[in-house]
């Protein structure tokens, strides 16, 4: 009884991963890493990678702009189990709340990690029989969570689960899993700082052109006209400029759209459906009010 608990105690800290499987794990994942500045693609090629050898399912969060999560990419063999996992996420992330699992990671800073998960669901979380078959289908045996944190900051957070007997993850496991999460996070970080420098470039270029445009011309209707053609496609897909006229309606004077084919397209639509100047949303209101409509997401 002793010799088997020693065993398991220096399971726990060991793990399942040799020093030798850890480094070349490291470099394969840094060779892929050093690819490209997509880091969505990298972590993506990064996933791919890790299943089989260092887990069953891998998954990638991370941390938006709004503060909300998304997986970014997710990786199993089975295509069945991929949905299964899914799913069973999507439920106990809506029931527990940032109570627990990636939302706690990221909130924390530190890592989850259950040696064995056992061959049911904790008793903390309430399950249907539905959701309880689910989980018997799947047969986790041992997870991990770790944070992506670079600068101070958490990015996001790194999933591995193992649904194969025998391999459970240990405080090594843990150790190495932090260690490869840190390069993620540098990857994701250098990424977004070039995209910000790119992004900051090019509205400086902008800039600079619709300056030497608005000096060009006393024909404000062309010269607005010009400005918008030269914001597609570089700051964005399409690019409207409307007015008020003396007599209140909402004048659309300028339009351009990365498919020139949608140009007309935007010209017919305001022609058969002109703006209310009243309306409570949309140019008329923001010309109105003065004040900025902003939406992230259209749907």
């Amino acid at each position: 009884m002793i010799l088997a608990v020693s065993v398991e105690r220096a399971s726990r800290e060991r793990g399942f991963l040799s020093a030798e499987q850890a480094f070349d794990f490291l470099d394969g994942a840094s060779e892929v890493l050093a690819r490209s500045l997509d880091y969505e693609q990298t972590l993506e090629d990064v996933a791919r990678l890790a299943v089989p050898d260092l887990a069953d399912w891998c998954a990638i969060d991370v941390v938006q702009d709004d503060g909300s999560l998304r997986q970014i990419t997710s990786r199993h063999p089975d295509p069945a189990k991929e949905e299964l996992l899914l799913e069973l996420r999507r439920r106990f992330r809506a029931r527990v709340g940032g109570g627990a699992g990636v939302a706690a990671v990221v909130r924390t800073g530190e890592p989850e990690h259950v040696y064995d998960t056992g061959a049911t669901p904790s008793a903390d979380i309430e399950l249907s029989d539905e959701e309880r078959e689910l989980y018997a289908k799947l047969a986790p045996r041992s997870y991990l969570i770790v944070p992506l944190i670079t600068r101070a900051r958490t990015l996001g957070a790194l999933t591995l689960l193992s649904t194969r007997d025998g391999r459970h993850y240990g405080a090594a496991d843990v150790r190495f899993a932090r260690h490869l999460a840190r390069r993620f996070a540098l990857a994701i970080d250098s990424a977004r700082l070039f995209e910000e420098s790119r992004a900051a470039r090019a509205r400086a270029e902008f800039l600079v052109r619709a300056g030497e445009i608005f000096a060009s011309s006393l024909d404000y209707e062309k010269t607005l006209q010009n400005v918008a053609e030269i914001a597609v496609p570089e700051l964005v897909d399409w690019c409207t400029v409307q007015l008020r006229d003396e007599d209140g309606s909402i004048k659309q004077v300028a339009a351009a759209h990365a498919d020139p084919a949608k140009v007309q397209l935007a010209w017919e639509l305001q022609k058969r459906f002109p703006p209310d100047p009243e309306a409570d949303t949309g140019a008329a209101n923001v010309i109105r009010t003065g004040v900025t409509e902003h939406y992230p997401e259209i749907t």
